[in-house]
């Protein structure tokens, strides 16, 4: 059963306002998409940068899997990594300051971590939604 529309009184004002409020809301809020198969952002570490090992690469030891059981998926597609198909990505850039500390690191597979390259999460998301990589 259908209610009742709109009275003859009330005419399609009550349904403008929501629809103002709507598109306003549309103009300051911009949908994101996500590339088939990764991580979305609210999900991934939001890295670090700028502090006392800004733009420095991780230490040696920092991150490495002693066995071969004990590699991480990737962060960004959460394919299996292992020995040769193993990066330890820089979260926010070391070129744009980020940091060499466990803040800013991510395990990644080989093709996210060099397909991402000098990007944020987001650059690199938005990168791939409009066609790089293709």
């Amino acid at each position: 059963m259908v209610g009742p529309g709109p009275s003859a009184s009330q005419g399609t004002a009550g349904n403008s306002g929501n629809l103002q409020l709507a598109q306003e809301l549309f103009l300051f809020t911009r949908p994101f998409l996500l590339p088939r198969g990764k991580t979305l952002l609210e999900d991934l570490p939001p890295g670090s940068a700028n502090g006392p090992r800004a733009g420095m690469n991780f230490r040696r030891s920092f991150g490495r899997p002693q066995s071969a059981d004990e590699y991480p998926p990737c962060t960004y597609c959460g394919k299996e990594t292992g020995p040769g198909r193993f990066h330890r990505d820089h979260i926010n850039p070391k070129s744009r300051g980020g940091d060499g500390s466990e803040p800013n690191y991510a395990p990644s597979c080989p093709e996210c971590n060099l397909q991402k390259g000098a990007r944020t999460p987001e650059e690199w998301y938005n990168w791939l939604l409009n066609g790089g990589g293709a």
